[in-house]
């Protein structure tokens, strides 16, 4: 079954704040009737195979926004340790 981009959204909030994948599932169906408790507004949630596949997604989407940051970035600090103390170089761009 193919799922709203707003479902993939609210599964990958969840995933990025730590929730484990069985219990996302549970989440959406409480948060259903939290907004609107006189409906059955959920006929069918996600799998929990579907949900743990979403993992992949959240970490290229994690190095996609860290590769931009650094790209954007004027200046940089490499930091270069040798096991006792830290040197950071700056790398100006």
């Amino acid at each position: 079954m193919h799922w709203k981009p707003n479902v993939d959204k609210l599964i990958l909030e969840w995933l990025a704040n730590r929730t484990p994948p069985s219990c996302i599932r549970v989440n959406i169906v409480s948060m259903a009737l939290a907004i609107n408790p006189n409906t059955n507004a959920v006929k069918e949630a996600p799998c929990t195979k579907y949900i743990r596949e979403l993992r992949s997604v959240l970490a290229i989407l994690t190095k996609c926004l860290a590769g931009k940051v650094v790209g954007m970035s004027k200046q940089m600090m490499q930091i270069h340790n040798n096991a006792t103390s830290h040197k950071g170089t700056k790398i100006l761009i």
